[in-house]
């Protein structure tokens, strides 16, 4: 397995508010950028070679943007888990009152 150094360019973007918390160990920075090493597949890394050539852009811009693309799914779906245990603590009346026909439909026709 060979090693890899990329770069992932900080930039702060209006969509995240992201900020470098920490440098990792063995890890080194430069103005807005940390470059770090990974340990990776060769085939994971002539995938993703292939897809950055394709795409116009460097294997490290690739990685960064699937990551941030990671990122966002897992928050996104924080919010939605967050969301529907709201939903249960504090049902709509509409949404009961639904649920109380569902359940007993012979009340409404009585």
């Amino acid at each position: 397995m060979g090693w890899r150094q990329v770069s992932c360019p900080f930039a702060p973007s209006p969509r995240y508010n992201a900020r470098i918390a920490a440098i990792p160990p063995g890890a080194t920075r430069v103005d807005n950028k940390v470059t770090i090493e990974i340990a990776i597949s060769q085939e994971l890394l002539s995938a993703v070679e292939e897809q950055s050539v394709s795409r116009g852009e460097s294997v490290s811009q690739f990685l960064c943007r699937g990551a941030e693309t990671l990122l966002r799914r897992h928050k996104e779906r924080r919010m939605l888990e967050q969301y529907v245990e709201s939903r249960k603590m504090m049902p709509d009346s509409d949404e009961v009152e639904n649920a109380r026909r569902t359940l007993n439909p012979e009340e409404d026709s009585a």
